[in-house]
């Protein structure tokens, strides 16, 4: 129990501050200096020799130091020095036998031990130098952490390996996505056809509008010269050259808004029914694209929109219901 304070107090002295820095060992009958420095008394003496007169310079500050009539046995003893080094001299002494140094282990009891705790209670027994002990216990020490680090790299190594192939998956995923959006741009919005209200064929061009915006359209459903948008929430109106004129509608759940716009077609007096799939109706607009009213109710999705002969609007909506309503 008492051997632990003076340990803790050992760790926190420097190496140097125990130790005479003339001789660079520890100090022996240490003499204290007017300056507060120490040095052993032999070393003093041994340095006197070598000086003219009475007098002598500290090693560490140079201050000449005038020594007694009794020369250097006559400077003050440092006693506090003194008694730190003897109680630290006693570090390693056994708590049986105070005059021993603890310098073996017993390999059975696994505990250090000195020459005469052998025989007293240790008799028979197998021991090893203490040294020999503490050099094969950092052996393994310094195995067990070659082996950690060696993990340690394999399991980075391996992490490394995961990433690498986590990060090709996201490069793959991102360029089939890209590659399937082109082919469906490409598939779907090439080319726009359009018709006369009876079906007759007139002419096809690109769907690529000119103009500041160049909005890509996607169109879903062609009536003359009307295209949906349902990227851009409204309805593109062209000439009969299919260059563009005006678009109406934007995105929100205003009358004269759009979302998604998804079938569409012409009714009677030019007016323009719009199947507006993202707000759940119908609606119809003038040939300027200004709001005039909604068709039906009560429809979910609806996704294709028609007039037919006899001037009734057909609507067939997300859930395969198809729906007639007559314009009063």
């Amino acid at each position: 129990m008492a051997s632990r304070p003076e340990s803790a107090y050992r760790r926190k002295i420097p190496k140097d501050h125990l130790s005479c820095c003339i001789c660079s060992e520890p100090y022996t009958r240490s003499k204290a200096l007017p300056c507060q420095h120490s040095y052993c008394q032999e070393c003093l003496e041994n340095q006197q020799r070598v000086s003219t007169g009475r007098s002598l310079r500290c090693s560490v500050c140079r201050h000449l130091v005038t020594l007694p009539s009794e020369g250097v046995a006559g400077l003050p003893n440092n006693h506090d020095l003194a008694n730190l080094c003897e109680e630290l001299s006693k570090k390693n002494r056994c708590g049986f036998h105070p005059t021993k140094d603890v310098d073996l282990f017993c390999q059975q009891c696994e505990v250090p031990v000195c020459s005469e705790c052998i025989g007293d209670g240790h008799p028979g027994h197998n021991v090893t130098g203490i040294k020999q002990v503490a050099e094969q216990i950092k052996a393994n020490i310094r195995a067990q952490l070659n082996s950690g680090q060696q993990k340690m790299e394999t399991f980075s190594a391996f992490l490394t390996k995961i990433e690498d192939v986590q990060k090709r998956l996201t490069d793959n995923k991102t360029q089939t996505q890209q590659e399937i959006n082109k082919a469906f741009d490409e598939q779907f919005n090439t080319r726009i056809q359009a018709f006369t209200m009876d079906g007759v064929y007139i002419r096809e061009f690109t769907t690529t509008l000119p103009g500041e915006t160049g909005e890509k359209l996607k169109p879903h459903d062609v009536a003359v010269y009307l295209v949906s948008d349902i990227n851009n929430h409204c309805v593109h109106v062209l000439d009969r050259e299919g260059n563009f004129k005006f678009k109406f509608g934007s995105e929100g759940s205003d009358d004269s808004q759009l979302k998604k716009p998804q079938g569409i077609c012409v009714g009677g007096m030019g007016n323009i029914i719009v199947a507006d799939r993202g707000n759940d109706c119908v609606k119809m607009f003038d040939s300027q694209g200004r709001f005039l009213c909604y068709i039906g109710s009560g429809m979910k999705s609806p996704w294709a929109v028609a007039v037919s002969p006899g001037g009734d609007v057909v609507v067939t909506d997300y859930e395969n219901t198809v729906s007639v309503w007559t314009q009063g």
